[in-house]
């Protein structure tokens, strides 16, 4: 009977510790020097032991002040209906995390049933991975950065968004990388970019020899819907013509291959040099929907492209600028506005709209910013 009892006890003791962070509701751990935890890893981990730690649980953890190396990327194995982390830091540039020598920093990777698992990381700074590999990857759930700057990103970009993901951009700041896309979108999700500076690196632009040619900002190549509002979207940089690479069309500050709706507000977008088109680039040859581009009340200003400097279509897009500023953006080829070509189904033609309201324009070469000298694929635009 005393060994019966035992067993059951020690039985007991197993199933709680393995119940220890989704048996509580809320959970707070704290990371930093003389605290039980001292790194981010060992405290991420004390939730996730046994793939049973993540079940209906919220789990803050409060990061100190310092830099903060992990030994391999945080990630977890997800177990349960729903679950959230907040990684909670002391401010941007106060608490920082490094990828160094690790192939990635974040790894969110669940199963793509598991779409209701959030992570978000708040007040820290993340620096880039030494190898080719992009510092975040996520792939499912929703992943959040809130008052965070992306950095040092070497030979690879920076965030890398996937499946059915979706992410929210809020106060962030993306500056000194060498190498991007600083976002890449292959989500079907929503992703919303807030009060944020997305930068490519201004000395690239006096040909400083560590800048790679493919420094863009923001590029898509799945059905995503993007919401820009009061950011800024700068200094990308791609001007070589690789027919061989299946996205050289659309490295720009924002370029997409595929997507279903972008809407931009109170934003700007400025200094970018591309191959293709200076600003914006965007395509869809499909019949499912009309991807739309609304912009709004938003600057374009010291944009160049070969093509365009302000906006290349292809396929079959709707756009609509209203109340938007056009400054000293140069194209060699066009001008500010172009349609690389028509979609083409069954001998039906499904043309891009454009329509543009509102809007001043003023380039210095042109001497003249009314609305019907720009060309449009070498029309002019009424």
């Amino acid at each position: 009977m005393i060994i019966k009892k035992l067993y059951n006890i020690v039985l007991l003791i197993s199933i709680l510790s393995v119940l220890k962070c989704f048996s509580k509701k809320n959970n707070y751990l704290y990371v930093g020097e003389n605290l039980y935890f001292s790194t981010v890893e060992s405290a991420l981990q004390e939730c996730i032991d046994n793939y049973g730690g993540l079940q209906n649980v919220e789990t803050s953890i409060f990061i100190k002040s310092g830099t903060y190396r992990p030994k391999y990327p945080l990630r977890f194995s997800v177990f349960g209906e729903t679950s959230s982390i907040n990684f909670i830091g002391e401010g941007i540039d106060k608490t920082i995390l490094e990828c160094h020598t690790l192939n990635k920093l974040i790894a969110f990777q669940a199963n793509s049933e598991y779409q209701h698992h959030v992570w978000t990381f708040k007040d820290m700074t993340m620096k880039g991975c030494e190898k080719k590999s992009e510092m975040v990857n996520v792939s499912s759930g929703t992943i959040n950065f809130i008052n965070v700057k992306f950095t040092g990103n070497i030979n690879a970009g920076a965030v890398v968004i996937e499946g059915a993901t979706n992410a929210n951009f809020n106060n962030t700041i993306f500056v000194d990388n060498y190498e991007g896309p600083n976002i890449s979108l292959g989500t079907s999700g929503n992703i919303g970019i807030y009060n944020s500076k997305i930068l490519g690196f201004p000395e690239c632009f006096n040909h400083n020899k560590l800048c790679k040619n493919n420094l863009v900002n923001i590029l898509s190549h799945d059905s995503v819907n993007l919401i820009i509002e009061n950011s800024e979207i700068s200094n990308s940089i791609h001007t070589e013509n690789n027919i061989d690479f299946n996205a050289n069309d659309f490295m720009t500050s924002i370029g997409a291959i595929n997507f279903s709706s972008i809407t931009i507000a109170n934003s700007l977008f400025k200094n970018t040099n591309s191959y293709i088109s200076g600003a914006l680039s965007l395509a869809y040859w499909k019949l499912e929907l009309v991807p739309t581009l609304n912009v709004y009340n938003t600057s374009f200003i010291n944009n160049m492209g070969s093509q365009a400097s302000v906006i290349r279509v292809a396929g079959r897009v709707n756009v609509n600028f209203q109340d938007c500023y056009f400054y000293n953006n140069t194209a060699s080829a066009y001008g500010l506005f172009v349609n690389g070509g028509d979609l083409s189904a069954d001998g039906i033609i499904f043309s891009s709209k454009f329509e543009i309201s509102n809007s001043y324009f003023e380039n210095p070469w042109e001497n003249d910013y009314e609305v019907r000298f720009i060309k449009l694929k070498n029309k002019l635009l009424k």
